[in-house]
């Protein structure tokens, strides 16, 4: 680990080569040019999620969803990965969890790296939310690292869920733009310690090496889709991944950087090693 004190399932389709060329950069929608009868809100089980759309001159308006306070701007901008939406289970209960303790705003992108570079832009500069950390499962991990990038220091945290750190099809590697992460910027990896696109070894070796500071937390037994058995524990696990990743925006601790969950066959519920200074 660096010093402290400077701070989809397996077989899944992988996500796209980025195209830098691949369109111009949108203009950005802002708050008052929204059309409300775009707006609507759904209740989940737990609480209640307001559907809105950002707009794009590039194609069609973005669609993103509000969980959390609406009277300030989000903690966290997050997006899914390539194989799947904003209903994907994996995406939707990550930002459940994490509403329990903050406000998120998700958002639908395409398969175009850029294009969902430039989505992210246009929804944080909607929500006024340049200082908001921003996130994703998978594709949309990378995206966020792009988006942090070009954001001119302004982006101060990074919640990576699943980063494909290989490709599926070819196994390149996705390694360098973490390493070109400035000082500064603190990042949370969540992954499974059966992810096919993240050995968790390399991780530890990749975190050690790179600028920015770097918490992981390691998920028994999760695929790279956040899939587990049973399947019953899927859905605790992953709100309980969104709860932690809130709380660790909140309150994180410089020197204890590795965390383990892992499900509970007998107790029927998730358990955490808790902060640690490493993994031992």
């Amino acid at each position: 680990m660096p010093k402290r004190k400077r701070k989809d399932a397996p077989g899944a389709k992988d996500e796209p080569t980025a195209n830098d060329d691949a369109s111009k950069r949108p203009r950005r929608g802002r708050k008052d040019e929204v059309d409300e009868s775009s707006k609507k809100t759904t209740v989940t089980q737990d609480q209640s999620v307001q559907s809105f759309a950002v707009p794009s001159s590039i194609g069609k308006d973005i669609a993103c969803e509000r969980r959390g306070a609406t009277d300030h701007p989000p903690a966290l901008i997050f997006t899914h990965g390539a194989g799947g939406g904003l209903s994907n289970p994996a995406t939707a209960l990550f930002a459940d969890g994490f509403a329990e303790v903050s406000p998120v705003v998700s958002f639908k992108g395409n398969m175009n790296m850029k294009s969902r570079v430039n989505s992210f832009q246009a929804v944080i500069e909607h929500e006024e939310a340049q200082t908001s950390a921003l996130g994703g499962r998978s594709m949309g991990a990378r995206a966020a690292v792009l988006t942090a990038q070009e954001s001119e220091g302004q982006t101060k945290a990074l919640v990576q869920v699943s980063y494909p750190m290989v490709g599926a099809s070819k196994g390149d590697s996705r390694e360098q733009i973490l390493l070109d992460l400035p000082e500064g910027i603190d990042v949370l990896f969540i992954s499974g310690s059966k992810d096919s696109m993240c050995d968790l070894k390399h991780l530890h070796k990749v975190v050690k090496k790179m600028k920015a500071r770097s918490w992981i937390v390691e998920v028994t037994d999760a695929d790279h889709g956040m899939g587990l058995k049973p399947k019953a524990s899927e859905e605790p696990m992953r709100k309980h991944m969104g709860k932690l990743a809130a709380q660790w925006l909140l309150d994180r601790d410089e020197e204890k950087c590795y965390c383990t969950l892992s499900w509970d066959k007998d107790e029927g519920e998730v358990t955490s090693s808790g902060w640690q200074k490493d993994a031992g």
